[in-house]
């Protein structure tokens, strides 16, 4: 039917396929499943309906800036004749501040000659959404995508800057071999790339020197540019420019956008509002929509501004200052020239002289703008406090934010991001990959790292969270098929997996493949699920594939679930084949409720047939967690059936979970039919912490129905954390509601050191309450608990005193751990005092703790110093392994001493008795030389093998080879498999049954 009206009536398929697009677009989704629609079509409507999607970004960002100039009638003759021609190649237009450039240049790309596709990219060197070469590829390569013939282009977050480069310069001779298989040709056009402020590579040297044929391309700059090109390059001198001139046009835009600007400043009501908004706009340094501005507005100016007063201000009396652009959460807007951005400098602070060049004058601007930055980060804020909520963040608070604070080096509120995990969540929601919440990470380490005196401990804990989202891509085996996925390495992921001889080894990771691909890539998603021979494990991966198609596509999805359940029903054991319909029920429910009721109909009568009791009430409560969110009658009907008093507290308690959040009357109604003790308190704390937020008066109430003392002690420690940063009156009260002495002392640390970084006299305040309770402890265990959490508290701020109440600790290990603490944090700014507490631990592991984190924070500083403290661990364990970390920090500045290090580390590894141990130590090194020393490291490789085998405890022998199996899986996964084997095989030797469980 679509191809019969797209034959009699074009329009309307290019209509609907634009709408179509748009929709998508603003849901975040890539265009598969439109594309699908594309390739089918017949060849007369093919460029009918594929234009659209390359038009996604030229009918929202370009044809707003396109002007047809009369004045250009030659300049655009001779642009015909050059995209006439049928040979590939390179035109270079130069021209000065509003000569008409952009305008000139949007105009032929929204109205190219016949016979020529576009795909184009305007760089905006004052917007960070669109400056660098990231942006370029993200916004040019949907649209060369589709003149290849491709259904969809990877996103930017699964590719290293190398891959990225080259899969457009692959994309782009696709694209012009497929467009002269038509008689056609493409034009490849980018304005200003004089404007480009990437660090990772120019925009300029993206472009093939040697075109692809069926490509020229058309680039535009302002006069006598410096692109960073190699020298060979035919734009590395402006001798091979043409001079664009100015048009009388242009000159008149530039003279009524200068006068709008000044007349701004007047604007209001309330007093000036069109200079805040255009202060605010300049300060962003990317768009904002209406709606954020009037936000904004009402910050800047303590009244309550309306949309539709900003957006009448930006359109009807700025017209020509603010550019106007789509954006996914509606129309944003920036200035709309470069010299704009400057004249608001200059209106700010008039005294300066518009000599400013340079960094002078860069310097300068940051000065006048940053009392319009702090509205921005307190705005951003909000959003933190809120968890990064997907659905109330704007985008500016994404990525666009995180660029200005790295332009502009604010490196503490940089940290602070780089290290939140909700917005760790959040970014990988937004932009699908772990990329962006890494790169933010990598960027704020390496502002660190080149700051004079840099901050150890927060280069350390920078360095814990890239290493925590690097291992996410490095586990084996099943972890290492995701992070294949993610890196667009797919065709090596089932190289890999065809080797995998275990039937269900290789379905699980394949099934692990499918559900990574299928949020960018469902196609090939649904060919990989397709291979799988394990019912139990296609029906995973097809109910994966159909959950993330069904926002976007959901006839397909409908299609994959109608496919998921028919597999299931071919699973054999009723408790696998229960848990499959249930994360299909699970699946289901959000969007298609009816079919999840019969679902779960079905997984009931499963369940009755399995004869494992213990198997059985798992079963029902695994269904009782999925149905808890969306259908909790249900839910408590299931648990009802559940006669395993454990299961069906669990399953109850999910429930309350479930509706704590929305329904607190009935979560707290649910909990009180828990007939375990423990579970209820559980529950009850559950409730406790989501009502703290919102109704704290409520959840102190439920916290009082909570019989175990400890477990209210949680609760109301969660209440009282919760409270800090608004209520902290309140908070101190809460925590004196904790009859607990253990638990209120807890509670007191952990609250003194949330309101240390703001009210620093208060925590001191609260620090010594917690000294007072614990005092009264007579438990000798609890008693060092209480100690701990204070030495913990204390050690920042006073290592005096921290040190005084560690030794008060009677507990051996409790002591250990709390002079532990203060070790790490002394070691950054007093590392004599560090070694001198870390000499008074007992405990030889801990001291090799304790003297191994030394060592690391003096390395970048004091490699000797550090070395020294690493050569006084007495455990031969901890040294290797401290020697080993430090040879690793060393490796990039120092590379014959890290050599000699490992080489002192692995002669220590060798005089541990304990092969568990010396494995390890001997693993450790290998994981540091690898990436310096790779024979050196497969020959510690192979030691380490040798040694653990030695073990005589099947447990520990296990262990040793799965740890070593983990460091080798990036690099050598064939024998890390084989290592996986042999441990399994050696774990099943084991005759602890709870061991070999583990295993």
């Amino acid at each position: 039917m679509l191809q019969d009206e797209a034959l009699e009536n074009p329009d309307f398929l290019r209509n609907a396929t634009v709408r179509l697009l748009r929709y998508q677009a603003a849901q975040g989704a890539d265009h598969a499943r439109l594309s699908e629609q594309v390739e089918g079509l017949p060849e007369q409507v093919w460029q009918v309906a594929a234009l659209p999607l390359a038009e996604s970004y030229l009918t929202e960002q370009v044809e707003p800036l396109a002007i047809s100039d009369p004045a250009r009638q030659v300049d655009r003759a001779l642009m015909e004749d050059f995209l006439a021609s049928p040979d590939s190649g390179w035109w270079w237009w130069t021209a000065q501040p509003w000569a008409g450039k952009t305008s000139f240049m949007a105009d032929l790309a929204v109205r190219p000659p016949a016979g020529v596709f576009v795909a184009a990219f305007l760089t905006m060197g004052r917007d960070t959404t669109a400056n660098d070469r990231r942006d370029f590829f993200d916004s040019i390569m949907p649209q060369i995508a589709v003149w290849a013939g491709r259904s969809m282009v990877h996103r930017a977050g699964a590719h290293s800057p190398s891959e990225r480069l080259r899969e457009f310069q692959d994309l782009l001779s696709e694209a012009g071999d497929n467009c002269r298989r038509k008689g056609q040709s493409l034009l490849l056009l980018v304005d200003g790339l004089d404007e480009d402020k990437g660090t990772e590579g120019s925009i300029a040297a993206a472009l093939p020197p040697t075109l692809p044929v069926g490509v020229k391309v058309v680039v535009a700059s302002r006069t006598m540019p410096r692109l960073d090109v190699p020298y060979d390059h035919p734009l590395a001198t402006p001798l091979h420019s043409r001079e664009l001139k100015a048009s009388p046009g242009a000159v008149a835009r530039q003279e009524q956008a200068f006068r709008e600007l000044d007349n701004l400043w007047l604007v209001g009501p309330p007093d000036r509002l069109g200079r805040t908004l255009a202060c605010l706009v300049a300060a962003a340094e990317a768009p904002l929509t209406a709606i954020d501005l009037a936000e904004l507005a009402s910050r800047a100016t303590n009244d309550l501004i309306e949309v539709p007063t900003v957006e009448d201000i930006l359109g009807d009396h700025a017209a020509r200052v603010f550019h106007r652009v789509t954006l996914p959460g509606g129309d944003g807007f920036r200035l709309g020239h470069d010299t704009l951005d400057d004249r608001v400098i200059e209106i700010l602070d008039p005294r300066n002289p518009r000599a400013h060049v340079g960094g002078g004058w860069a310097h300068h601007r940051q000065e006048v703008l940053a009392p319009w930055r702090a509205y921005l980060h307190e705005w951003v804020d909000t959003f933190a406090a809120q968890g990064w909520a997907r659905t109330t963040t704007p985008g500016f608070a994404g990525e666009p934010y995180f660029a200005l604070l790295s332009k502009t080096g604010n490196l503490p509120r940089m940290t602070a991001l780089a290290t939140d995990l909700a917005r760790h969540r959040y970014l990988f929601h937004v932009t699908g990959s772990n990329y962006a919440a890494y790169r933010e990470a990598h960027v704020a380490a390496q502002g660190h790292t080149h700051q004079v005196e840099p901050h150890l401990p927060t280069l350390t804990i920078l360095s814990v969270y890239l290493d925590a989202m690097s291992a996410q891509h490095n586990r084996f085996p099943i972890e290492i098929f995701r992070a294949w996925a993610v890196t667009k390495q797919t065709d090596h992921a089932l190289d890999v997996a065809a080797t995998i001889t275990d039937p269900d080894r290789q379905a699980e990771a394949l099934a692990a493949l499918v559900e990574a691909l299928a949020p960018t890539d469902p196609d090939r998603a649904a060919k990989v699920a397709a291979t799988i021979t394990s019912p139990y494990r296609q029906a995973e991966a097809l109910t994966a594939l159909a959950k993330a198609l069904a926002p976007t596509d959901p006839d397909r999805a409908r299609g994959l679930v109608q496919r998921a359940e028919e597999v299931a029903a071919t699973i054999t054991d009723p408790y696998r084949q229960a848990q499959a319909l249930t994360a299909l029920a699970k699946a289901l429910a959000p969007t298609d409720p009816d079919r999840a009721r019969g679902l779960v109909q079905r997984v009931e009568e499963v369940a009755a047939t399995i004869t494992s009791t213990y198997r059985q009430a798992e079963a029902l409560a695994a269904l009782v967690e999925a149905l808890a969110p969306t259908d909790p009658d249900r839910a408590e009907e299931v648990a009802a059936t559940i006669t395993d008093p454990y299961r069906q507290a669990e399953a109850l308690t999910a429930l309350v979970e479930a509706l704590a959040p929305t329904d607190p009357d009935r979560a707290e109604e649910v909990a009180a039919t828990i007939t375990s003790p423990y579970r209820q308190a559980g529950a009850l704390t559950a409730l406790v912490e989501a009502l703290a937020p919102t109704d704290p008066d409520r959840a102190e109430e439920v916290a009082a129905t909570i019989t175990d003392p400890y477990r209210q002690a949680g609760a109301l420690t969660a209440l009282a954390k919760a409270l800090a940063p608004t209520d902290p009156d309140r908070a101190e009260e809460v925590t004196a509601t904790i009859t607990d002495s253990y638990g209120q002392a807890g509670a007191l640390a952990a609250l003194a050191k949330a309101l240390a970084p703001t009210d620093p006299d208060r925590a001191r305040g609260l620090v010594q309450r917690v000294e007072e309770v614990a005092g009264t402890i007579t438990d000798s265990y609890e008693q060092a608990g209480a100690l701990t959490a204070l030495v913990e508290a204390l050690a920042p701020t006073d290592p005096d005193r921290a040190e005084e109440v560690a030794a008060t600790i009677t507990d051996p290990d409790r002591q250990a751990g709390a002079l532990t603490a203060l070790v790490e944090a002394l070691a950054p700014t007093d590392p004599d005092r560090a070694e001198k507490v870390a000499a008074t631990i007992t405990d030889p592991y801990r001291q090799a703790e304790a003297l191994a984190a030394l060592a690391k924070a003096l390395a970048p500083t004091d490699p000797d110093r550090a070395e020294e403290v690493a050569a006084t661990i007495t455990d031969s364990y901890g040294q290797a392994g401290a020697l080993a970390a430090l040879a690793k920090a060393l490796a990039p500045t120092d590379p014959d001493r890290a050599r000699g290090l490992v080489q002192r580390a692995e002669e220590v590894a060798a005089t541990s008795t304990d092969p568990y141990r010396q494995a390890g130590a001997l693993t450790a090194l290998a994981k540091a030389l690898a990436p310096t020393d790779p024979d050196r490291a497969r020959g510690l490789v192979q030691r380490a093998e040798e040694v653990a085998a030695t073990s005589t405890d099947s447990y520990r022998q296990a262990g040793a080879l799965t740890a070593l199996a983990k460091a080798l899986a990036p690099t050598d996964p064939d024998r890390a498999r084989g290592l996986v084997q042999r441990a399994e095989a050696v774990a099943a030797t084991s005759t602890d049954p709870y061991r070999q469980a583990g295993r």
